[in-house]
């Protein structure tokens, strides 16, 4: 029962270092396109974060509360 508990918790941590990725990603693009006066693409870096982080949200209540 406690091992499937960790082993369950654990499993979030690759969404969670796969948003965090996407976060720094997103902020070298800006720093970069404001170097290069480029357009700013990097939006889209926070949305898949943001979306990363809402599924690591509802799978950890669908944890606690499951």
């Amino acid at each position: 029962m406690v091992g499937e508990a960790v082993s369950a918790l654990l499993s979030l941590l690759g969404p969670v270092a796969i948003a965090v990725t996407l976060v720094v990603l997103g902020r070298l693009s800006r720093r970069l396109g404001a170097a290069s006066q480029a357009k700013p693409y990097y939006g889209g870096f926070y949305v898949g974060a943001a979306l990363l982080g809402l599924a690591v949200g509802v799978r950890l209540l669908n944890l606690v509360l499951g």
